[in-house]
């Protein structure tokens, strides 16, 4: 039928439509040995290439290349896709530009934690990257569906979370166990220490050719130094100056070894602060499992007092304490992302000004990204004057809300329609069903006969729950707009009572807590202008995260009126 109508366009001097090929990458996990003996991956992967076949024979919806395949042998979905061997490698792949879509057996192959699933999309969507499933009904690919199928992920990652839950209060007491006996549990090992045969935690004596010193003295060195009044950012860049990396290692008990992160990252302000902030380093452990703690002696590679000192005067330096000085609260702290290579602004201060700046400007952060500085005062003036005007024209500022709020419920009348018609096909199926068993248990027609429709029958069953599902999910997203929309303007009315008053205080905290209620994100539209226009998204129907993307008002804001527009 396809070709015909190419052909039928063809002779009417129609082109046929072009489809962008799209790049694909699997990814599987099992969390047991066990399952891996089991070739429980096999199944996955087999699963994968039988159903995005005909998208990669060109004959499919949309046209697709495989480019990779992913699999995490006995890690827990529960670690950060980051900390495991091939979620590491995913990333990494997509951080590099190499694929568009990452398919799923199950959405939790990807996480069992919703958490984890939200910053594992949110990594990826960073770099361009959709995730969709191969037996569930959500794609995040871009399109019209785009936000429906964030919805579905959200709500089958709260799902996974559960099972997780029950499936972890029946595994915290072994874990309990194997910790009160010493031994280390799966997971990250931390820097400067490694496993030894038996299982158990030691200071780690592989040399940093580097340096000349071990990984342990290394770790040791950190400790001094910071002691001694250095920062986190002078260790880090001393580290990545002289080439010596911070590998990322995994242990799994049951195989009995140690996986290593395939590329080693360079150190940042990050990885020193983090290493001085952990409490291993000076040989107690912290365990949580379920509702039990549990703290495991392990060597230590400092003393406690060299622990609390380090401590103590890393927090007497840290400046920023969560991007605020004693003269500066940054209002968009964590809303502005570069449009150039993905990485979040964060504030800082130079020349006797205030700025935002991108991460990835930093040598630290690995390729160096070519952003412009931004003066905190402009910008925030500038989505603060257009935010408060916002708030106080809230007919105006909801106006793309009700637009996309009456279109929904438009489709809700006929959705309603379909899935009632849908409930009675499937009734009709169902009498059908019972018919046919009828006919196998008392052998009225040919075995091979009544085997073939049942399968048939229970096909279009499945087919017909899959698209009442979809619709279920669709009502209830509506639903949930509507009730959010009704609360959304007595929330900007109480938030325009109190503008004012903010405003001729100059409370910059106020200010800042309805910027993280009420601003999503922003977009520079420009990174090398000095000026940039801005992108914003505002949430004004507040409510489950699930839906604000669907009742997000966005809008453009000019911070240089005078520069010629391109149209």
């Amino acid at each position: 039928m396809t070709g015909t109508l190419n052909r039928r366009k063809q002779h009417r001097g129609i082109q046929p439509e072009t489809r962008a090929m799209q790049r694909v990458c699997f990814y599987c996990r099992v969390s047991t040995d066990e399952q891996a003996d089991q070739h429980t991956v096999e199944i996955q992967l087999d699963y994968l290439r039988s159903r995005f076949r005909a998208d990669f024979e060109g004959t499919g919806p949309v046209p697709m290349v495989l480019v990779d395949e992913f699999v995490d042998e006995g890690w827990s979905g529960a670690l950060p896709f980051a900390d495991r061997p091939a979620g590491a490698r995913a990333l990494e792949a997509a951080r590099e530009r190499q694929y568009d879509v990452l398919a799923l057996y199950k959405v939790d192959r990807l996480g069992r934690k919703a958490s984890v699933l939200l910053q594992a999309h949110d990594d990826l969507e960073a770099y361009g990257v959709a995730i969709t499933s191969a037996t569930e009904p959500f794609d995040t690919r871009p399109g019209p569906m785009q936000a429906f199928g964030i919805f579905v992920f959200q709500l089958l990652g709260s799902i996974a979370q559960l099972e997780r839950s029950t499936i972890e209060t029946r595994t915290m007491g072994g874990k309990l166990r194997v910790a009160k006996e010493g031994e280390f549990v799966n997971g990250v090992v931390p820097f400067g220490y490694m496993v030894s045969p038996a299982g158990l935690l030691v200071p780690n004596t592989t040399l940093v050719p580097e340096l000349g010193v071990t990984e342990a003295d290394l770790v040791a060195q950190l400790f001094d130094r910071i002691s001694a009044g250095e920062s986190t950012y002078a260790l880090a860049d001393w580290l990545v100056d002289l080439g010596v990396t911070s590998p990322r290692r995994w242990y799994n008990k049951d195989k009995g070894h140690v996986t290593v992160a395939p590329v080693a990252a360079p150190w940042s302000n990050r990885r020193v602060w983090e290493t001085i902030r952990n409490e291993t380093y000076k040989g107690e452990r912290l365990l949580s499992f379920g509702m039990a703690e549990h703290t495991q002696e392990v060597p230590p590679l400092v003393t406690p007092e060299i622990w609390d000192r380090a401590n103590e005067r890393m927090k007497d330096r840290n400046a920023w304490k969560g991007d605020r000085t004693d003269t500066y609260v940054y209002l968009l702290s964590r809303k502005l992302r570069c449009a150039l290579c993905g990485n979040l602004y964060t504030g800082g201060a130079a020349n006797g000004y205030f700025y935002y700046k991108c991460n990835g400007s930093k040598k630290r952060h690995g390729a160096h990204c070519s952003a412009r500085m931004l003066r905190a005062d402009k910008l925030e003036a500038a989505v603060w004057a257009d935010m408060a005007w916002r708030v106080r024209n809230p007919a105006a500022g909801l106006q793309q809300a009700q637009e996309k709020l009456r279109a929904r419920q438009t489709d809700s009348v006929e959705q309603s329609d379909q899935r009632a018609a849908l409930r009675q096909q499937r009734a009709t199926l169902e009498g059908v069903r019972l018919h046919l068993r009828h006919e196998l248990t008392n052998g009225l027609r040919p075995f091979g006969e009544v085997e073939e429709d049942l399968a048939a029958n229970a096909a279009a069953i499945a087919r017909l729950d899959e698209r009442l599902a979809q619709l279920d999910v669709s009502l209830a997203v509506t639903s949930d707009m509507e009730r959010n929309f009704a609360a959304a303007l007595p929330l900007l009315r109480q938030i325009a009572d109190e503008l004012d008053a903010i405003e001729a205080e100059g409370d910059r905290l106020k200010m800042r807590a309805i910027m993280d209620r009420l601003v999503q994100r922003v977009a520079i539209d420009d990174p090398h202008a000095r000026l940039p226009d801005l992108t914003v998204d505002y949430t004004f129907a507040l409510g489950t995260s699930s839906v604000r993307d669907l009742t997000n008002i966005q809008t453009v804001v000019i911070m240089d009126p005078s520069r010629p527009r391109v149209a």
